[in-house]
């Protein structure tokens, strides 16, 4: 019984050490493919107080939008300026998630 499991065990080694032969011939991962929503967009609207885990950000249209990066030198209540890309997964708990590549008073042109 302990030969059939240590066989056993050392093909299953050696078939994850080898990766089932699957990368043979591939020298690169090949890179994701483009998913919609990745690109940047801005949006204007006022910091908040409703994040519970992140930062939130009350778009002029009243969406909510939690936020995802550095938000020094805004406080609550300020008109602000966000651009960047919305985040598919998140731990911030409400509304959709923006990671940060700009934010200040007025939008960029």
């Amino acid at each position: 019984m302990v030969f059939k499991v240590t066989s056993l065990m050392m093909v299953m080694i050696a078939l994850v050490l080898n990766d089932c032969g699957q990368n043979e011939g591939i020298d690169e991962a090949a890179p994701p493919p483009e998913r919609p929503g990745k690109e940047e967009i801005c949006i204007a609207g006022t910091l908040t107080s409703e994040g519970v885990e992140c930062p939130a950000f009350r778009s002029d249209k009243g969406d909510l939008y939690s936020l995802l990066g550095d938000i020094e030198g805004v406080d609550t209540g300020d008109p602000i300026c966000v651009c960047g890309a919305l985040v598919e997964l998140s731990t911030c708990q409400q509304g959709q998630t923006l990671a940060i590549n700009y934010l200040d008073i007025g939008c960029p042109q």
